[in-house]
């Protein structure tokens, strides 16, 4: 019986087939299969169903050569003249390749790829996420949200083991992180901040600063800082010690309004002080809400000091006073009085019966920013809104600049330039800001927390600080392949680096001393070949003086040389220019001023000028503040030492 007899009556017979036939037979399936696979548009993937494997088909000559590795599953049938037992004899011509045209149209039917499928793509790599160590994290909601984004958390102290792109420190242990960190990685911190966190060096920043623009730095009360100021803050005080001044006083680094204290009196709280303090004018005249005294915590963000740049949140807490305010007393005496309708820490107020926890931030004893501007647009007007505004944005950048010199100088001396590889700064803060406002509008600035709380003991408070986390992490574009891209331009700036080295160099050598000594050593071999150096060896002499002399001369060119190939810190240090796609959500960018539609240019550009004018001044005092310091502690005269003993 032959196979496919109607289709192909000119084909071998499976079972009698002759060596040479069955070769010719292979032969001619296999072009056959040529033709209908280029009249099907090409191999493509094929499925073989459950009984054949899916390995893709070989030709007849690589199906005659055993895989070394895994036996072809045709190995058995291909060659066989005639069907095995369990086989039909239309099997077996199918096993050994017929030409019936019907058969190969069905196994091309099964294989060739379906018109307007797509094949199948390749799986792109996951990017990978974003690492934050978290081993100095204080507050939830800051693991939550960047759960939420997709990061990965790590308590990791030892970063050898495990690196991580982002560290947030709600500790006091800060400094001990800086010199750990990797050029692509960021913390949540400045070194020297505490110029600003620190009540009485802000003090310090904003009388000099006041001193220079008394106009720009009046919002801040009048401050001493005790007890190195104690003999001008005795001068507001009569014989008996009675001032008709309000006085607050405030230790120096003290939190949640622990050790504050008001008073008209020079007496024993005072000047039996313990520890630094700052005194501090009271603010008699504040707004009120509903008859109740308040400050606002603002929220501001500084992701570089060099260049300067600040955004402040629009949103924030109002915190109010559990008790109607009244103006203070002679000697206020009743703490649990006085204290809750003076002071406007959350963590006195939180323990009044009269403490009222509002849901929707516009109503209780916490409230949020936003509600508080939209109130005073409707008691006086939006202009007088967006006045005040205007002027809470000035305190925070004139604060800023005011210890500006400080921030850069730290941040320096931790990571020089000359050491810096990465444009991008590696700090950056979140400040807490603490403002009163007053019945005429005038912000004025209170205290600065480098360490703001983010609990979130209310509902206000969660909704809030959450979106601010959600912003402040969308704003500093994190990305986990920071590493691995820093890796690669650092990479490349180092091959340019060289290269521009070695070129420079090579030219160097084509000119000046270099080229002067090679022709001075080939005159002193020229003379030594043909004996000139023994008929002239004061000549001989001379000439080697003037090699000697040269050879100096080229390295100090070729030095100087490779250090013009390398860039000048400042240039490397020059950062990107700013995104116009900047997603700020809720932020609002502060410092620099840029350009917005709808501006006063005029006005604009007197901020801008204004600004300008204040960065220069604040790091041109600081300069010559530590010039005049350097030379008052200059080398002094030896003074004689003590018999026995080196001077």
């Amino acid at each position: 019986m032959q196979c496919a007899a109607e289709s192909a009556p000119s084909s071998p017979a499976c079972g009698d087939a002759s060596p040479l036939a069955t070769a010719q037979h292979e032969s001619k399936t296999e072009a056959s299969e040529e033709v209908l696979e280029s009249a099907a548009g090409g191999p493509g993937d094929r499925s073989w169903g459950s009984d054949v494997s899916t390995t893709p088909p070989r030709s007849a000559a690589t199906a005659a050569t055993p895989d070394p590795v895994r036996p072809h599953p045709e190995e058995d049938t291909v060659g066989s003249a005639s069907p095995s037992p369990q086989q039909t004899p239309e099997q077996g011509c199918r096993t050994t390749g017929s030409t019936d045209p019907s058969l190969a149209s069905d196994q091309l039917s099964r294989s060739a790829p379906v018109q307007g499928e797509d094949k199948p793509k390749k799986k792109k790599k996951k990017a990978k996420p974003v690492v934050l160590n978290v081993a100095s994290v204080s507050y939830d909601v800051i693991s939550e949200v960047a759960l939420e984004r997709g990061w990965t958390l790590s308590e990791a102290v030892d970063e050898a083991k495990y690196a991580s792109n982002l560290y947030w420190v709600d500790t006091i242990h800060i400094s001990q992180h800086f010199s750990k960190l990797q050029p692509w990685q960021r913390i949540n911190h400045f070194p020297g901040m505490s110029e600003l966190a620190r009540k009485s060096r802000m003090a310090r920043n904003l009388a000099r600063m006041e001193k220079a623009f008394p106009k720009e730095y009046k919002f801040h009360p009048k401050t001493w800082v005790l007890p190195d100021d104690m003999t001008s803050f005795k001068t507001n005080f009569d014989s008996q010690g009675r001032s008709r001044q309000m006085f607050i006083l405030k230790p120096d680094q003290g939190t949640q309004g622990r050790g504050i204290f008001l008073t008209r009196n020079l007496d024993d709280r005072i000047m039996g002080m313990e520890g630094s303090a700052v005194a501090q004018k009271y603010l008699k005249n504040p707004m009120l809400i509903e008859g109740k005294k308040f400050d606002i915590r603002l929220y501001v963000l500084i992701t570089s000091c060099r260049p300067l740049r600040v955004y402040l949140y629009k949103d924030g807490l109002v915190r109010l006073c559990t008790k109607d305010y009244e103006p203070p007393a002679a000697d206020c005496t009743d703490e649990a009085g006085w204290a809750k309708a003076h002071l406007t820490n959350y963590a006195i107020n939180k323990k009044s019966k009269d403490f009222v926890d509002g849901e929707d931030g516009t109503s209780g004893s916490k409230r949020s920013l936003k509600w508080f501007m939209r109130w005073v647009a409707e008691e006086y007007g939006q202009d007088q809104a967006d006045k005040m505004w205007g002027r809470i944005s000035g305190v925070c950048v004139k604060l800023l600049i005011a210890g500006l010199a400080q921030l850069v100088r730290e941040y320096d001396a931790v990571w020089p330039l000359s050491k810096r590889d990465n444009a991008a700064s590696q700090c950056f803060e979140l400040l807490g800001i603490d403002v009163m406002i007053d019945e005429k509008l005038k912000p004025w600035l209170l205290e600065v927390n480098h360490l703001p709380s983010f609990k979130t003991d209310s509902p206000i408070d969660y909704t809030i600080k959450k979106a601010l986390m959600q912003d402040t992490f969308e704003l500093l574009k994190l990305s986990g392949g920071d590493a691995k891209q820093y890796r690669s331009q650092a990479s490349s700036k180092a091959r340019e680096r060289l290269q521009a080295t070695v070129v420079t160099a090579s030219e160097a050598m084509d000119c000046g001393a270099a080229q002067e000594l090679l022709k001075v050593e080939q005159e002193i071999k020229r003379r030594q070949t043909r004996g000139g150096a023994s008929t002239d060896p004061e000549g001989m002499r001379r000439l080697q003086t003037r090699a000697v002399f040269l050879e100096k001369k080229a390295g100090k060119e070729r030095e100087a040389a490779a250090r013009r190939a390398v860039p000048a810190a400042e240039e490397a240090e020059a950062p990107p220019e700013a995104d116009s796609q900047e997603v700020l959500g809720d932020y609002e960018l502060v410092y620099p001023i840029v350009d917005r539609e709808g501006d006063d240019i005029a006005k604009r550009e007197r901020l801008r000028e204004r600004y300008g004018n204040l960065v220069e001044a604040s790091v041109g005092q600081q300069c010559s503040s530590i010039a005049r310091l350097l030379s008052r502690s200059g080398p002094r005269a030896a003074s004689p030492s003590p018999a026995g003993r080196p001077p």
